[in-house]
């Protein structure tokens, strides 16, 4: 993950429930740019946070990416992402 530690400490510190993931292999796939290798967000509810994280693992999925080393703060989020 590249972001960086102040910009991931803050994240976690606005957001009630903060998640971040890698999405595999698409510095290999497309042009990206070192800051965008990276998922980061952050929601105020757990729940909305798992359908956050949903919507963006089915859009990557169409372009054939995949989230890979996921984190949150939340054991509900960290367990949905491990499924």
């Amino acid at each position: 993950m590249t972001n960086s530690l102040v910009g991931v400490l803050t994240l976690f510190r606005k957001q009630h429930i903060a998640m971040m993931a890698d999405i595999e292999s698409m510095f290999h796939q497309v042009r990206v740019t070192p800051e965008h290798f990276d998922f980061s967000g952050g929601q105020k509810a757990e729940d909305t946070a798992i359908t956050l994280a949903d919507q963006l693992s089915k859009l990557l999925q169409n372009g054939g990416f995949r989230l890979t080393t996921s984190v949150s703060n939340s054991k509900k989020v960290r367990a949905h992402f491990a499924k």
